[in-house]
């Protein structure tokens, strides 16, 4: 799910008394925090079996935007969230079923900013085991050429190992790029009544 650091520190980990409880057998009780300084969000672990930060193991650590943080077996990945009211905002995403299937929504506009947010939330999908990506875009207003680069070269890259990337719902503008990109040949394109 999506998680806000709204307070000056957030306790995450399995234990009920945490701000964030992560309910799984790898997690520490208190696995880790994340302080929200005024410059930057800083990370600093409690657990005895770790916490990774870009796969590397860390004791405390800035934060940075696409950063991917794991707790024993559950991956975090780190979006700042936009300044001045700009940008995309990444919602809650799963692997369902048996075609594992990574299901997110994006709301706002997909700018040049968050085009290397995107790349780690797919990569973060395609590690999960995913083998769709399905991103819904019905409140995405706008998508940067940058932005709609990362999806096409992912979805090509992915495609031979039978990987793909479908876009539900797309808003006219995104719809318009996608096509004007002539992207079809590597991202699907489909509408939902839900």
């Amino acid at each position: 799910g999506r998680f806000r650091v709204a307070k000056a520190f957030v306790r995450v980990g399995r234990g009920k008394g945490n701000d964030w409880v992560i309910d799984h057998p790898t997690v520490s009780s208190e696995h880790f925090i994340i302080e929200n300084q005024e410059v930057a969000a800083r990370l600093r672990n409690l657990s005895r079996q770790g916490t990774r930060v870009g796969g590397l193991p860390v004791m405390e650590t800035t934060l940075a935007q696409g950063d991917e943080i794991s707790a024993g077996d559950v991956r975090f990945v780190y979006l700042e969230a936009p300044r001045h009211g700009a940008g995309a905002v990444f919602s809650p995403s799963v692997v369902t079923g048996p075609q594992l299937v990574f299901r997110a929504s994006v709301a706002g506009a997909l700018g040049r900013d968050q085009a290397q947010v995107l790349e780690s939330y797919l990569e973060a999908g395609w590690s999960c085991g995913a083998q769709t990506i399905e991103l819904n875009l019905a409140t995405c207003s706008a998508m940067h050429p940058h932005a709609l680069d990362v999806l096409v070269n992912t979805a090509r890259s992915r495609a031979a190992r039978g990987g793909r990337i479908v876009l539900l719902n797309p808003a006219p503008a995104v719809d318009r790029a996608v096509s004007l990109a002539n992207a079809t040949q590597w991202l699907s394109i489909a509408r939902s009544s839900h």
